[in-house]
């Protein structure tokens, strides 16, 4: 019996192939698996533990939030596990970013240390409660303070303070691999590479936008600007 089947599953057309009409040649079906798998489907990455604390990003109302914790203030970036932005093209717009130093403080945490990032539309979707964002609903990101090669900052006497702030928090991380307070004539006598210069807040956020990489959950996330998912 054994040996049957294997004889007809490589030989007999209609186990793998079918034909649209009598007649015609058979073809492997559209969107359809016919042969063995084993092998589960790739599960969503789902959050072991619940969102503590919560943060805003650009978002002028503070009453969507329910049975959660909200983090403010300039260095709320630094505890906040979920940040919330009006949409998805808030994260581009560098002119608005760099308008003031919240704002470019909360990004450069976001692409240093990773943190997950949800519209206003979709946790209104979820009754403002953040713990009930599905996996498809956030934008997690990686956190390239740690996952990227040692890499040193410049820091300019005219940077903003809450920048300095900020990047003393990320290098304080443990296994953290940013580095600043060094100059860059010993950078590249050391090391031979070049530093990151930070100047501005425009400069901070230019190389935040360049260096923020999205993680992908479930397949390939495509959204609209305010967060829905297109279908596909």
């Amino acid at each position: 019996m054994t040996q049957f089947q294997n004889t007809s599953l490589h030989n007999i057309p209609g186990v793998t192939q079918i034909r649209t009409q009598p007649g015609s040649i058979f073809i492997n079906p559209a969107c359809v698996h016919l042969e063995a798998d084993r092998a589960a489907a790739v599960q969503p990455e789902a959050r072991t533990r619940p969102y503590a604390y919560v943060a805003s990003l650009g978002l002028s109302a503070k009453r969507i939030f329910r049975n959660c914790d909200v983090v403010e203030g300039r260095q709320r970036g630094a505890h906040a596990e979920l940040v919330v932005v009006p949409d998805l093209a808030f994260l581009h717009d560098e002119e608005r970013l760099a308008g003031d130093a919240e704002s470019t403080v909360t990004l450069l945490y976001i692409v240093a240390l990773g943190r997950d990032v949800a519209t206003q539309a979709q946790l209104t979707r979820a009754s403002g409660v953040p713990n009930r964002l599905c996996p498809e609903q956030v934008v997690r990101h990686h956190a390239r303070a740690f996952e990227t090669p040692k890499t040193f900052f410049c820091l300019g006497p005219e940077v903003d303070e809450a920048v300095t702030t900020a990047m003393k928090n990320i290098t304080e991380k443990p296994e953290s691999k940013y580095k600043i307070d060094v100059t860059e004539k010993k950078i590249k006598k050391k090391k031979k590479i070049e530093a990151i210069h930070f100047v501005d807040l425009r400069s901070v956020v230019s190389w935040a936008c360049s260096a923020r990489r999205a993680r992908t959950v479930i397949g390939p996330k495509t959204f609209f600007a305010d967060g829905r998912r297109m279908s596909t």
